[in-house]
Parts: C-alpha cells; sequence; structure tokens
C-alpha cells in the first residue's frame, strides 16, 4: 500500500511540474500577445474595433476554458483528499481526466493564439518543396479507424499530376484535421466523406465533402467568423471554440490560397482550398 502511494504521489508530483511547465509557457505567449494588442491600440485609427476584439478574446477565454479547468481542479481535489483511500485503478482514472482535459484546455488556448496572431498580421507559415498527397494519405489514414468506428465510408482520391508543392506540411495538415475532423463529426452512420486532390489551372483544389447535416442557411455567410459553428440548432452537443475555421482561412491565405464552402448536393457540404504550385 506505501509504495503504491509512493508510485502515485511520483505520479502527482510530475504531472503538476508538466502543468506548471506548460502554463507558463502559455502565459508568456499571452502576455505577448496582449503586448501586440496594445500596441495596435496605440497605432490602429479604429480603437473601438480593436477593444471590441479584446473584449470577444477575454470573454471567449473565459467560457470555453471553464469547464476543463473544472475537470483539472475536481480531479486533483479528489486526490489529494482522498489519496489513502483510493483504489490504484480510481487514481488512474481520475488522472486520464485530468490529462484529457488539460489537453482540451491546451488546445482551445492554442486556437485562441492562433487567431489572435493572424488577426494581428503576425501569423507565421514556414513553407519547403513537399509532395502534397503524400501529407493527404497520412491524415487519410490517420482517421480511417474513426471513420470505421462510425460506419463511415471514407474514401480518398488523389491525382497523381499533384506532386511537389511548396507549402508548409505542419500548417496544412492543421486545415485538413479540422476539415476532416468536422465531416466525421458532422456526417451520421451509413454517410460518406471523400478527399481529394486535384491540379486546376496552376493550383492545387483539395476537397472534402461529406453527406452530413450540411450548414444552416443563416450560418452560411459568417462561417469564417470568429466563435461561428456549422452544426447549430439541433446538433448542440457537438461543440468546440468556433476558431477551427477562422485558423484554416488564415492558414491557406498565408500560401496564398483561397478556402470556401459548397453544398454537397443532394446532401451534406463541400470544403475546398486551393494552394499555388509554385
Amino acid at each position: 500500500m506505501i509504495e503504491s502511494l509512493i508510485t502515485i504521489t511520483s505520479s502527482i508530483t510530475i504531472l503538476a511540474l508538466v502543468f506548471l511547465f506548460l502554463y507558463v509557457k502559455k502565459f508568456q505567449e499571452i502576455t505577448e500577445l496582449h503586448r501586440q494588442i496594445e500596441e495596435l491600440e496605440k497605432h490602429a485609427g479604429d480603437g473601438d474595433r480593436v477593444m471590441k476584439v479584446r473584449e470577444e478574446f477575454l470573454a471567449m477565454i473565459i467560457h470555453e476554458l471553464r469547464a476543463p479547468l473544472s475537470v483539472i481542479k475536481g480531479s486533483a481535489d479528489l486526490i489529494i483528499r482522498e489519496a489513502g483511500t483510493l483504489t490504484k485503478d480510481q487514481i488512474s482514472e481520475l488522472l486520464d481526466q485530468i490529462k484529457t482535459s488539460s489537453s482540451d484546455l491546451l488546445g482551445m488556448v492554442n486556437d485562441m493564439l492562433d487567431v489572435s496572431k493572424i488577426e494581428a498580421g503576425r501569423f507565421e507559415i514556414y513553407p519547403k518543396d513537399a509532395v502534397l498527397n503524400d501529407v493527404l494519405e497520412e491524415e487519410y489514414k490517420m482517421y480511417v479507424p474513426l471513420a470505421s468506428e462510425k460506419g463511415i465510408d471514407f474514401s480518398i482520391h488523389l491525382d497523381p499530376y499533384v506532386s511537389h508543392v511548396r507549402f508548409d506540411p505542419d500548417k496544412i495538415r492543421q486545415v485538413l484535421n479540422n476539415l476532416l475532423s468536422n465531416a466525421l463529426k458532422f456526417t451520421p452512420q451509413g454517410g460518406k466523406v471523400d478527399l481529394l486532390s486535384e491540379k486546376v489551372d496552376g493550383k492545387v483544389k483539395i476537397t472534402v465533402s461529406d453527406t452530413g447535416i450540411g450548414i444552416p442557411e443563416q450560418i452560411k455567410a459568417k462561417l469564417f467568423n470568429k466563435f461561428v459553428q456549422g452544426a447549430a440548432g439541433n446538433h448542440s452537443s457537438e461543440k468546440g471554440t468556433g476558431l477551427g475555421l477562422v485558423i484554416a482561412k488564415g492558414i491557406v491565405e498565408a500560401h496564398n490560397g483561397s478556402i470556401w464552402m459548397e453544398d454537397n448536393k443532394p446532401k451534406g457540404v463541400k470544403f475546398l482550398f486551393t494552394l499555388p504550385i509554385s
């Protein structure tokens, strides 16, 4: 029993140190972001707009971060208070809850930082010559298990003439992760999701199409705005920060490309984006 408690205590100590490191790192990034916003205020002609951006940013932090922080605090308090009576499996389950919630928390913070950098004109990409089809195939394989679990027909169609393109592989993966995860999230069992590439007029066009619930008409015009979620109304159980498409748009446009949405008739939606070949 004593040996188990020592192991548990050591695990908690290591976890606390990891959280401390991540908190300090994120605090430094947010502090720098705050400095940039203040600098923007000094030189911006429209102070009201800057203030509105700041208020939206702070409101979003408070609203979205509350849930994972509550889980982390509650689980940690229970471990500290009841460590002597909890079983090893119970401790492990609580630590898993802390890990999952902290990952969600970091994901939200990273999204908010990315959007703020995009709005401040400080978002950077690091393009290099790479095979775009290889990146698409890697992303496809990563989502095959999820599609299979949900009973969704998931297929990929790659244009063999799409080869070397100058782009930032990590950032384009971020775009694909957003589009593919949304397509699979909002497509019911028995539906279909397709990922395809094609060379068109000196550009590469990437399409993610699904036969899911589609986008409500009132959302379409503002789909790429901050905090707007495509699956509104009756599908409120599928939640997120509403920042994924804003970030995807920023990434694609930083590559001098374009991103847009179309209806996937008779049912579902298509998200398309282009990248210049050179």
